[in-house]
């Protein structure tokens, strides 16, 4: 009675308004599991005579849909390509790195900033014109690289990047120090 009737659907007097209040399935749910907890406690500690909560339907949830993937509209692409070429919005040191990259992995892959982290020099085969990278969940993917993004990558390890034999042993296969 008080899962079926009173719980989806109750209303509050207060002063001169009635208020209504509305509880989904889930909230249901946790009602329904508490009253069930309790008659099963009183039942074993021989309280009860009967476990009642065996009876009771069990109220079905939706299952949880993953999350959608979240995409750029078009017109915030424009935006976003837009502020690459141009620079605009960016410190004057970002600027600096910004001149010699121009963000070509991320923009053109569209890889994830940890993707970015993880990726290491070792990770590129410029002979096959491919690169490696650590998707979620430790899967790792084989992806080919344009050239543009290659003399990018190849310009910054040479011209930008510290040198290897500088750098402390556990860093020095990384791409991105910082």
């Amino acid at each position: 009675l008080f899962l079926g009737d009173y719980c989806p659907r109750y209303y509050k007097e207060r002063e001169d308004h009635t208020f209504v209040y509305e509880n989904n399935n889930r909230a249901l749910a946790r009602k329904k599991s508490s009253i069930s907890t309790l008659f099963k406690f009183l039942y074993r500690n021989e309280q009860l005579p009967i476990n009642i909560t065996d009876g009771f339907n069990p109220i079905k949830l939706p299952k949880p849909q993953p999350d959608a993937i979240k995409r750029l509209d078009i017109d915030e692409v424009m935006v976003m390509l837009d502020a690459v070429e141009s620079g605009e919005g960016l410190t004057e040191k970002e600027k600096v790195y910004w001149e010699k990259t121009k963000l070509a992995l991320f923009v053109t892959y569209g890889l994830r900033l940890n993707e970015l982290r993880e990726l290491n020099i070792s990770s590129f085969n410029f002979s096959r014109g491919e690169f490696k990278i650590y998707r979620k969940r430790g899967k790792e993917v084989l992806m080919p690289i344009n050239k543009t993004c290659e003399n990018v990558v190849i310009d910054y390890i040479n011209y930008e990047r510290p040198k290897s034999e500088d750098l402390p042993e556990d860093v020095q296969d990384a791409l991105f120090l910082s």
